[in-house]
């Protein structure tokens, strides 16, 4: 059996009463106040948005909502400081307060009031001072979202027989209520307008004090929420949509939206779900938040930034590349922000309050609830954070990085990679102690790894490493060998080569690291070089079977060997290769080497004589031949016999 939508709006008493019969008169299809029009349908239904007067009732209600503005939030913040325990901060002056109530849900800011619900009843707090403002029993189920504007608060809940709209007064007493079988979500409110999501892609405008229904908006993105920002509403979740003139188009260029390369590593929405902000204590999916203030014309965000936590980092991130700017690494988790004008305030665990500046990531201004914080929210419109002085990105990058939490390993080889991308020597440097370093997660530690290996700078400082070896007694790694010594091949560091071999030589050397060190060296190596690499290669000519990487840094070495070496160390490669003591794997990888090496020679050979075979065809073809003279080409020297020319 369907239910009836539900068609009451009412205000307590005559004028209550005046109010309900001018709303129902009024969904019956006539007219409202002023230039608004009334759609006909019932509230919340496919009925209402296709209303043929729909299209002129989208223009006049958008063209309500930009007469009577939202206004602009407060400059606060809010925590659940204790089971049963609320506390604010006014971001300008930096004066707390604390409320004592039991919560169902995580109490939330709703404009310029902080809204909750438990014990059996709806409360609404003054969100600068944290003065009660109204609490109420009428709203029925459990609370989804609301907002706030002037006296007026529209509030969503979920009870066992539907969704329900309710408006509520200065008193908490209710104005008006809706309810439907269809999902709600968390509505917003500019003036008189109440702007209701709905199926999490529709959004419905009433007229909050008679319920007149005033349009209906289809949104391309998943919306479960209407909010003000900066003076005007936006609708959304993970993208927005500025409840404008725009709105119809439905365009492009008006939409909010992360860019397709934002990362893995934080969520990829700048708003949840409102179920999924229930929890008193902060989860997961508010410890890898995403942030963004849209500017003023709705299409990109301010200072061009998004901000994403991921635990305890805080990376400010270009808002077009997804690359970072910048990148904080703190203490505590992070577990709330939102983005200002011109940077971002981020709320942690231990219940601190930080200004962030959007241009370098400098830590303004710290403030602080006073006591650690289980879950937070930050709402904020004037707020300027203003500008400081913070390391260079490499700086930040490498103390992010070196923090020593597996949890962090996903945002930390993003900024490894990022890293990468920086090419002084101070972004090579903070490469090689990540991938120097043991107690790094390995997935980190990989990522490090790869990247140094295509460095090129920072030498002096590899090789100082590379006079570490792994020793038992010294509690000492082997440094990062392999990559250390493909960096140095490219940067043509021959002095590195004896510093190589004794790694190679070392038998605490990682299997990993000898196949790329044995390339450096044949690389990088002179004729002095050779005996230390014909050391190796006797070393491990007969202990290299069922054990590829030595057979194959035998090989490759073995190669250099053959190309620095006369004639004699080529026999004596060929004998190494013939050798019955030589294991199996070293006599095939050597053979194989041997009979590459003649293929290149035959080549080489048969090369030669091509262009020789060339060059004699083409000197032929350049020889004249001497024409003979002619008899009549002049006197006959004396004593010529030759034949005369006939006449």
């Amino acid at each position: 059996m369907t239910r009836r939508i539900g068609a009451s709006w009412f205000v307590p008493g005559l004028l209550g009463a005046l109010a309900s019969l001018t709303g129902l008169v009024a969904c019956g299809g006539g007219g409202g106040a002023g230039g608004d029009v009334v759609v006909s349908g019932k509230p919340f239904t496919l009925e209402a948005a296709n209303d043929p007067k729909n299209d002129k009732a989208q223009d006049a209600a958008l063209a309500r909502l930009a007469k009577t503005p939202p206004a602009a939030v407060p400059d606060v913040a809010i925590a659940v400081t204790g089971t049963q325990e609320l506390t604010g901060l006014d971001l300008a002056s930096g004066k707390t307060w604390t409320f004592s109530h039991a919560f169902d849900a995580r109490p939330r800011l709703a404009g310029a009031v902080v809204i909750g619900q438990g014990g059996g009843e709806v409360f609404a707090l003054d969100a600068k001072t944290g003065a009660t403002k109204w609490t109420s029993k009428k709203v029925m189920g459990k609370l989804i979202g609301g907002g706030a504007d002037g006296d007026l608060t529209a509030l969503t809940s979920k009870a066992g027989d539907g969704f329900h709209l309710y408006v509520l007064g200065a008193d908490g007493g209710v104005i008006g209520e809706k309810s439907t079988d269809v999902e709600l979500a968390a509505p917003g409110i500019a003036g008189n307008t109440v702007l209701v999501p709905w199926k999490a892609q529709f959004v419905t405008a009433f007229d909050a004090r008679s319920g007149d229904q005033l349009a209906t908006f289809s949104i391309k993105n998943e919306t479960t929420r209407v909010l003000p920002i900066g003076g005007a509403l936006y609708a959304g979740q993970g993208r927005l949509f500025r409840v404008d003139a725009g709105l119809p188009k439905a365009q492009a260029t008006d939409l909010i939206t992360p860019p397709q390369t934002l990362p893995g590593v934080f969520r990829r929405e700048l708003y949840v779900a409102p179920q999924q902000q229930d929890p008193p204590k902060a989860t997961a999916i508010d410890q890898t938040l995403l942030a963004g203030r849209p500017s003023p014309s709705g299409a990109t965000f301010e200072q061009g930034k998004l901000y994403g936590a991921y635990y305890r980092l805080l990376i400010g991130l270009d808002a077009s590349s997804s690359k970072p700017a910048w990148v904080v690494a703190n203490k505590e988790d992070y577990i709330a922000a939102a983005a200002t004008k011109d940077g971002v305030v981020a709320v942690d665990e231990g219940g601190n309050v930080q200004l962030i500046a959007a241009s370098n990531g400098a830590i303004t201004k710290t403030l602080s609830f006073g006591k650690p914080a289980l879950a937070a929210e930050v709402e904020v419109d004037g707020l300027t954070v203003g500008k400081g002085d913070a390391p260079p990105l490499t700086k930040q990058i490498g103390a992010a990085v070196s923090l020593r939490s597996a949890d962090l390993a996903t945002a930390q080889v993003f900024l490894v990679q990022a890293l990468a991308a920086v090419e002084d020597e101070d972004a090579t440097l903070a490469l090689l102690d990540v991938a120097d370093d043991p107690r790094a997660a390995a997935v980190l530690r990989d990522e490090a790894r790869t990247q140094l290996a295509t460095r090129k700078n920072g030498a002096d400082a590899m090789m100082k490493r590379l006079e570490r070896h792994a020793s038992f007694l010294r509690d000492t790694v082997a440094p990062p060998v392999g990559p250390i010594a493909t960096s140095l091949a490219l940067q043509g560091k021959k002095e590195a080569v004896p510093l190589l071999l004794a790694h190679l030589l070392d038998p605490a050397t990682p299997s990993k690291d000898l196949a790329p060190t044995a390339t450096a060296i044949a690389t990088l190596a002179t004729a002095a070089d050779l005996p230390g690499m014909k050391r190796f290669i006797v070393m491990y000519r007969g202990s290299a079977q069922g054990t590829p990487a030595i057979s194959d840094a035998v090989g490759i070495l073995a190669g250099g060997v053959w190309k620095l070496g006369d004639g004699k160390d080529r026999t004596w490669v060929k004998e190494v290769a013939a050798d019955p003591t030589s294991d199996v794997d070293v006599r095939t990888t050597l053979e194989k080497l041997i009979e590459e090496r003649k293929a290149e020679s035959d080549k080489a050979k048969a090369d030669d004589k091509a262009k020789g075979d060339d060059k004699a065809g083409d000197d032929d073809k350049g020889k004249k031949k001497k024409p003979k003279k002619d008899d009549d080409d002049g006197p006959v020297p004396g004593g010529y016999k030759g034949k005369k020319k006939k006449g």
